[in-house]
């Protein structure tokens, strides 16, 4: 997990402190930033790990872990959990027609987004740190940039991606797909068990399915995507075996 950290550290190495040092300081001009120390990129773990457990009561299950599918009602009551986090950390929140959620914190300079963030929807049966960590993970570096007064060169935005497990409606990774704008309208009429179409759990959460195509992401408009993946069923087995965390990025380039 500390290498997560420190890809997000190379990405805000652009980062712009509150405040500068004063006009002629030696060795800097007067418009010219301090520079922020790596010291400064600390997150607060017991916090993080609050807002973990929180999230895990969505959809707990009496025997371990949590089915909290995407597209149903423990999805939507933990949705509506983690943008009160983002709107508690001062992000513009806001939903896109795929049902992405994105929190956005603007940057000093009219620059491409840093987009980082993860899912927060599961399979059956699965992880409390599946899709979590990355999401609220994200979260939480924006709390600890805000702790440190620190402003960013590079706009940020934290990003829920919808139904990127996928169990409900056999359709993966479902909201990231539309951001790049992949998606097959023809499932959108894909029904559940209950006879359900994936165009009514949109109009659910609020969104219209015929925008559906007005979820992608606009080419040229991120600089980077950082996401923490973490897969992972119901625990860790066995319990006292080592767990590995791993580090991914997509289009590294900040």
């Amino acid at each position: 997990m500390r290498r997560f950290w420190a890809v997000l550290a190379v990405c805000f190495a652009t980062a712009v402190p509150a405040v500068s040092l004063p006009p002629g300081s030696a060795g800097q001009n007067a418009e010219q930033p301090a520079q922020v120390p790596s010291t400064a990129f600390h997150v607060q773990g017991a916090r993080l790990r609050q807002t973990l457990e929180k999230l895990s009561t969505f959809g707990r299950n009496p025997d371990g872990g949590v089915t909290r599918l995407g597209f149903s009602d423990a999805d939507m009551a933990a949705r509506q959990y983690v943008m009160g986090l983002m709107r508690e950390a001062g992000l513009n929140v806001r939903v896109d027609p795929a049902g992405n959620i994105l929190g956005y914190r603007a940057g000093t300079e009219k620059l491409p987004v840093l987009l980082f963030g993860s899912h927060i929807d599961s399979v059956p049966h699965g992880g409390n740190f599946d899709g979590d960590v990355g999401s609220l993970g994200a979260i939480e570096v924006i709390r600890a940039l805000n702790d440190h007064k620190i402003k960013t060169r590079h706009p940020l935005e934290v990003v829920i991606w919808t139904n990127e497990e996928g169990f409900h409606f056999r359709v993966g990774v479902f909201g990231s797909s539309a951001a790049a704008g992949t998606v097959d309208p023809s499932v959108l009429n894909r029904r559940d068990d209950q006879g359900l179409k994936l165009a009514d759990w949109l109009r659910k959460y609020g969104q219209n399915p015929a925008d559906i195509s007005k979820a992608k992401i606009a080419p040229g408009s991120g600089a980077v995507y950082v996401e923490l993946p973490i897969d992972q069923s119901a625990g860790f087995d066995p319990p006292k075996s080592p767990s590995w965390v791993g580090a991914g990025d997509r289009g590294m380039g900040c």
